[in-house]
This record gives structure tokens, sequence and C-alpha cells, in this order.
């Protein structure tokens, strides 16, 4: 039985859809490669391990999307704003230690496709160094997807936050269950 308030719910649902394709149209497909750093207080070892665990990233990303592990192999399936169909791309993890792109790093992991060349390859890049005055660790996140720059940005910005706070804590932040007893499709 579908009463007022499915209705309203649908139609908002809808016009957020129409105004996030709208501004994907307007500002473009392609992120630029957004980034986001945030100081994490753990070892660089500690941070490093979690992002090369895939159940740990699939974790972070939590709604966002997903990530499946096939020996060297992950495919990602991140949420397209403004669309039902996912960004999904096969990645190898690279990883490399200090960087001249990245000045004071001492670990940067690179996921890219290593068969596709062009320059509209996705790619997501976490480059981890000591944080300044024995801080833990500075981890940047950086995402190059054919999203917008304000949707890539968002969503470094929270995997970049979940993942901190699962390093930290051992649990990402939610609210499900909603103490408040409402639905979770809020």
């Amino acid at each position: 039985m579908s009463g007022p308030r499915d209705t309203i719910t649908s139609a908002v649902r809808g016009a957020v859809q129409g105004v996030a394709g709208k501004v994907g149209e307007v500002v473009g497909r392609r992120s630029s490669g957004a980034q986001q750093t945030l100081t994490v207080g753990r070892p660089v070892d500690d941070v490093a391990a979690l992002w090369r665990d895939p159940a740990a990233v699939r974790q972070a990303l939590g709604d966002a999307g997903t990530v499946e592990a096939d020996g060297d192999r992950w495919t990602w399936r991140l949420a397209r704003p403004g669309s039902d169909e996912p960004v999904e791309w096969r990645t190898a993890l690279v990883e490399g230690g200090p960087s001249t792109a990245f000045p004071g790093s001492s670990v940067v992991l690179r996921w890219s496709d290593p068969d596709d060349g062009s320059e509209a390859a996705s790619e997501l890049v976490v480059v981890l160094r000591e944080a300044p005055q024995d801080l833990g660790t500075e981890q940047v996140v950086r995402l190059d997807l054919p999203v917008p720059d304000l949707a890539a940005g968002a969503m470094a910005l929270a995997l970049g936050y979940r993942a901190r706070a699962l390093v930290m804590t051992g649990e990402v932040p939610t609210i499900t269950p909603q103490p408040a007893g409402r639905s979770a499709d809020r």
C-alpha cells in the first residue's frame, strides 16, 4: 500500500537524481582528480594495511560502492550521481615507496587499470606519509572518476574519513539502525 509519504519520497528522489544529472551535464562527467587529505592517529604501516585489505576497503566504501578482489585484480563498482548505472572498473594495486610526485611520501598505493592507458582511465591513489609533530599518518586520497568534481571530492572525503575511522576505532560511523526509529532510507 502506497501512501502520500511514499509518493513524496519518490518525487523528491526523482528530483534529486534529475538535478544531479543536469549538474553532471553542465560541469562535465570527468573528474579532474579530486583529492582530500586527513590525519590518521596511527602509524603508516597500520593505515597501509587497511588499504591493502579489500574487505576493509569495501567496509570503508559503505553504500557508495563495492570492491571485490580476484588475486591481484580488484573490481570496483561505485555509485554514479544521477544514474542507476554504477561506475565500474577493474584495477591492479600497484604499490610504491617514496615518490617525487608526492614529496615526503613513504607509501603510495595506486589502483588503476594497467590495460587502459587512456586519459579517461579511472584511478584511486592513496598516499601515506608521516604526519607532522608525530601525529600519526597523513593520508591523501585522490580519485579520478567519470563523475563531476563535486561528486568525486565528496566521495574522496567520505572514503578517507571512513577509512580513518575504521583504522582508528575498528568501525565505520553509521546511523543504522536509526535510534529515532525512522526507516534507514531517509
